[in-house]
């Protein structure tokens, strides 16, 4: 399989995933059982949703800067080029994923939708073992020992 067709199948499931885990909760929610609301105040409530709304875009943006400065293309389903280990990739190996679940707790606080947030944790498991370890495979293949230190200096999620 070429590079570009095999890290093209790696990268669009994320929305589907993601789509589907907020369908899923809305139906568990609305047509199934309902979780009840979400504990303490609404304005708590915001105010942690809108601090992980916040936290989940700032990390993506500075994710996507990361890329930028190192002429990584940010299009899903391209081959990376570059490996990325500066800015925020100091930290995580894989921020804009870690961001997309931080996002979703904060839209499940922010709808009172405790559902959302009981899926976080199948959703991290998918995007670990369908998104994150094929493509750590293919850095090891494409960019070997250097990925490898990567590795074992940075965490994979936060």
């Amino acid at each position: 399989m070429e590079d570009n067709e095999e890290h093209n199948t790696k990268w669009k499931p994320i929305e589907i995933m993601m789509l589907i885990t907020l369908v899923l909760s809305l139906f568990l929610e609305f047509f199934v059982f309902s979780l009840g609301d979400i504990p303490g105040s609404l304005i708590l409530r915001l105010e942690l949703s809108g601090l992980l709304l916040f936290a989940g875009l700032s990390i993506i943006l500075l994710a996507r800067y990361s890329l930028s400065k190192s002429k990584q293309l940010t299009v899903h389903g391209e081959p990376s080029k570059a490996l990325v280990t500066t800015g925020i990739f100091k930290y995580s190996r894989n921020p804009i994923y870690a961001s997309i679940l931080i996002s979703l707790v904060g839209a499940g606080l922010i709808f009172n939708n405790i559902w959302v947030i009981v899926l976080i944790i199948p959703l991290g498991l998918a995007i670990h073992r369908i998104l994150i370890l094929p493509e750590e495979v293919n850095l090891v293949k494409k960019f070997g020992d250097e990925y490898l230190h990567y590795m074992n200096r940075v965490r994979r999620w936060l």
